[in-house]
């Protein structure tokens, strides 16, 4: 601590609630070493300290954050930073926390729990609170005095699931189509009696083209399903973002879609109906993002 802040005003702090509370909300670092300051056994790491320093500081709206098992990313981000970001100066109102499964996601929250209840500082500034469990599973703490909430959720299975389900109902339009196509072009250059080959039809550039094309319209449907799934349960707005490879191969059909939302006056689905993939070939995907719905606690997305 003595790194972060001057000995004197560091003493103040830990007498004065109100003179905590003012500079650790304005400060991310100062946060996490007041609050949790159990969890710091060593000199906190260069790179933790620029964790903490996007999350208190970037300006983009997707921050990627990736770092080895066990470099303290669950506890600076999932916990500590939820916390944060509800009472600092960022002042969220809505905080979701996605798990690959659901013994993840509820960890996650395990862990918030364990903090507020028994961290005694943090009990003290932050109280009280309540926790909320709706009929699906999904929990959340509520802070009443802020009106915010952290909520969790999992998408164990979901894109799975989606994918299956969508799989079961397009494959025998798919296969008709391919038939059909065969049929068609095998109508415009008949194979010629004891023809040894028909690459033409079948070359290897088309199987690849198929699977591509198909591989993605998959993934592409299952993600949409899965996505609304999990903003029907949680009641929150589900926005797809049209997201390229970023690459020199990106098409001049995609490029110009990187980025725009699914509706709107420049929605990617005034130009693309179906989504994902806008052609033969196409490699791009939706990203989808929760919004609180109006009426609901609202606030930025973390």
């Amino acid at each position: 601590m003595k790194h972060f802040i001057d000995k004197k005003l560091f003493n103040i702090m830990i007498k004065d609630r109100l003179v905590r509370t003012a500079i650790t909300k304005d400060n991310f670092l100062l946060f996490f070493h007041f609050y949790f300051a159990h969890y710091v056994k060593y000199e906190t790491a260069d790179f933790q300290k620029e964790i903490m320093h996007y999350l208190q500081n970037s300006a983009t709206e997707n921050l990627y954050l990736c770092a080895f098992r066990g470099s303290g990313k669950s506890t600076i981000i999932s916990t500590a930073y939820s916390l944060w970001a509800i009472l600092g100066k960022q002042e969220k109102k809505f905080v979701v926390l996605f798990g690959q499964t659901k013994a993840q996601a509820k960890q996650h929250m395990m862990n918030i729990r364990h903090e507020l209840e028994n961290n005694l500082l943090l009990k003290k500034d932050l109280g009280p609170f309540q926790e909320e469990d709706d009929e699906w599973g999904a929990h959340s703490l509520v802070f009443k005095q802020l009106g915010a909430r952290i909520t969790i959720a999992s998408a164990e299975q979901s894109t799975e699931a989606a994918a299956a389900i969508y799989i079961s109902s397009v494959a025998p339009t798919l296969a008709r189509g391919m038939a059909q196509n065969t049929a068609a072009a095998l109508a415009r250059r008949p194979l010629a009696p004891g023809a040894a080959s028909t690459s033409f039809l079948f070359s290897p550039g088309r199987a690849v083209s198929a699977s591509i094309t198909e591989v993605t319209r998959t993934g592409s449907q299952a993600d949409r399903i899965a996505a609304r799934t999990i903003g029907a349960r949680l009641a929150v707005r589900t926005v797809g973002i049209w997201q390229t490879a970023r690459d020199d191969l990106v098409c001049p059909i995609c490029r110009p879609l990187h980025g725009r939302p699914e509706l709107g006056p420049n929605g990617w689905a005034s130009r693309v109906p179906g989504g994902s993939p806008a052609h033969i070939g196409c490699r791009c995907e939706i990203v989808y993002r929760f919004e609180p719905l109006a009426g609901r606690l609202a606030g930025p997305r973390v």
